[in-house]
């Protein structure tokens, strides 16, 4: 997680956002910083709307940023190993109430 943090800070890696195709004619499917100092760039890319985006530097010399999609996934669920096979679990579900309140031993 440092690590992250100090890429961030450098500005080898910035935070955007995908506009979709409901955004301004002209900007749809951007991408948007995301922190403060990029609030107002718009990155080169196809950006879904909503999504959230990595702006990793481009090669060398280059002003290029490459969009890394992330992915998904709810707070409220964890996935398990159930014969082999992945399965995802909803915590909010009181018969999974134990799994909430694990403790390490």
């Amino acid at each position: 997680m440092e690590d992250i943090q100090a890429d961030l800070e450098s500005g080898e890696i910035t935070l955007g956002y995908g506009l979709g195709m409901f955004a301004n004619e002209n900007d749809r499917f951007a991408i948007r910083g995301l922190l403060d100092s990029d609030a107002t760039v718009q990155f080169h890319g196809k950006g879904l709307s909503g999504k959230i985006y990595w702006m990793i530097k481009g090669p060398a010399g280059s002003e290029s940023r490459i969009p890394v999609m992330l992915a998904e996934e709810r707070f409220d669920t964890q996935v398990q190993n159930v014969d082999g096979k992945q399965k995802t679990v909803y915590l909010n579900n009181p018969n999974n109430l134990v799994l909430c309140l694990k403790k390490n031993p």
